[in-house]
């Protein structure tokens, strides 16, 4: 996967690079960096954001198959990352009054990790500076500029909330979740009936992980075919590179082999 990865990578750092390709050296680069450090709110959305947008363009992407490759495998360690961030949600609430955890939630999926009464005052005042502005200049402020539009949860929000509750009250089986979710979409045939302790596990959190792709599909709109495993792309990308590799070889012997001895 490398050569294809940093091929992609070098593709959307391009200032002529097109839109597809700058969205998947995004997805790449915050599956592989930026989704790494610490869990937040922010990062959740971003995440969600990215897996819809992949999502959205997957039917383009899916014609240059580079772009296709590396797009569900970006799209898979999303899901494999979202399945932790699940469990750090869960963590969260567990601080939280129960009566308290949903409108936690959904306040957090508002404001991300801001404080949602200062953030909600900066937007208030900030509008209500532009309103007199454009006041004292004879003007009005267009009635489609509603403070309040800006503090509407996502779509997904209820769907997100709903599947952190279940996982919640499933805490054996969470533990498994984000192995379930790697295995399905990175492992190999005969992982599992090579090591019995990565089934066990794999069967302990592959119900959740059912509902994490539920979930994607449901409240995302993501398109079942970005959620296929890909660990057989994986592998057959490695094996045609190794093809063109020994045939490249095998060229540059027999040029060698038809050379004359040298005067």
């Amino acid at each position: 996967f490398d050569p294809l990865k940093k091929k992609s990578l070098a593709l959307g750092k391009r200032k002529d690079s097109g839109e597809r390709s700058r969205l998947v050296r995004e997805a790449i680069q915050f599956a592989e960096i930026d989704s790494w450090r610490v869990f937040g709110y922010g990062r959740l959305n971003r995440l969600l954001r990215i897996l819809k947008s992949l999502s959205d363009a997957s039917g383009e992407l899916a014609r240059e198959d580079e772009k296709g490759f590396t797009s569900r495998y970006a799209a898979s360690a999303l899901l494999v990352r979202l399945g932790q961030y699940l469990l750090a949600m869960c963590h969260d609430i567990s601080r939280v009054p129960v009566s308290d955890a949903h409108s936690y939630l959904l306040s957090r999926l508002i404001f991300g990790d801001q404080d949602p009464d200062r953030s909600r005052d900066l937007v208030t005042n900030t509008v209500k500076w532009m309103s007199q502005a454009l006041r004292q200049r004879g003007m009005a402020i267009p009635p489609e500029v509603d403070s309040s539009r800006l503090f509407q949860p996502p779509t997904y929000s209820e769907g997100l909330i709903g599947l952190a509750e279940k996982i919640v009250h499933a805490p054996h089986e969470a533990r498994y979740l984000p192995v379930a979710l790697e295995t399905e979409q990175f492992g190999k045939d005969g992982d599992l009936e090579q090591f019995p302790r990565l089934r066990a596990a794999f069967n302990s959190g592959s119900g959740l992980s059912a509902l994490v792709k539920g979930f994607a599909v449901a409240s995302l709109g993501v398109e079942t075919s970005l959620l296929t495993p890909c660990a057989g792309d994986v592998v057959a990308h490695e094996a045609e590179r190794r093809s063109r590799k020994k045939s490249r070889d095998s060229a540059g012997q027999a040029k060698l082999s038809f050379k004359g001895p040298e005067t």
